[in-house]
């Protein structure tokens, strides 16, 4: 588990899962990624792919493979957001 504060993200939607990722880059490397898939619901404003966000929340174990191959340096987590708005 690991928290964010004020990280910049970017939306993404996936169509096969139905659900919201916020993807945050990782300051000060080239590739790293974490992926968080939103639990809960977004505010509608933000339901848009590819939406820049800044979020605060906490990031939790997946604890699974992944539906999809993920590029390198990404990792899968579930995203509890405490607050989003956009960039």
């Amino acid at each position: 588990m690991k928290t964010v504060t004020n990280a910049a993200g970017i939306v993404y939607y996936n169509a096969s899962n139905q659900e919201y990722r916020i993807s945050i880059h990782q300051p000060g490397t080239y590739d790293s990624v974490d992926i968080g898939i939103v639990c809960g619901t977004l505010p509608t404003a933000l339901q848009v792919d590819g939406t820049p966000v800044t979020v605060t929340g906490t990031f939790k174990e997946y604890g699974q493979a992944p539906s999809q191959p993920l590029p390198a340096g990404s990792t899968y987590y579930y995203l509890e957001v405490s607050g989003i708005s956009r960039r």
